[in-house]
């Protein structure tokens, strides 16, 4: 079901924000957190802001959780491997 609004982030463009409500429900989906889940269904029923979700405390939780997992993989690696990440990344290969 696709919203009858366009979000708020959107610009006006029904595809961004098909775009956009598909991405939030992806998101929501992969969420073991159920404050954040409610959230984003108040986003997609139109009773809340993207930009409103964006600044609550469950969304930035949620974000945290996935930079501990990439801060904890990057001090992992070894100092070949570390480099060998910043070409590709250079290169963008």
């Amino acid at each position: 079901m696709q919203p009858d609004f366009v979000l708020d982030v959107a610009n006006g463009s029904a595809d961004l924000s098909r775009h956009l409500t598909e991405s939030l429900r992806t998101l929501a989906a992969a969420a073991p957190d159920p404050e954040f889940r409610r959230l984003v269904e108040q986003v997609l029923g139109g009773d809340l802001g993207v930009r409103a979700l964006a600044r609550t405390d469950a969304f930035a939780a949620f974000l945290d959780s996935f930079a501990t997992d990439d801060i904890a993989r990057m001090q992992s690696l070894s100092p070949e491997e570390l480099e060998q990440l910043a070409a590709k990344h250079r290169t963008g290969r």
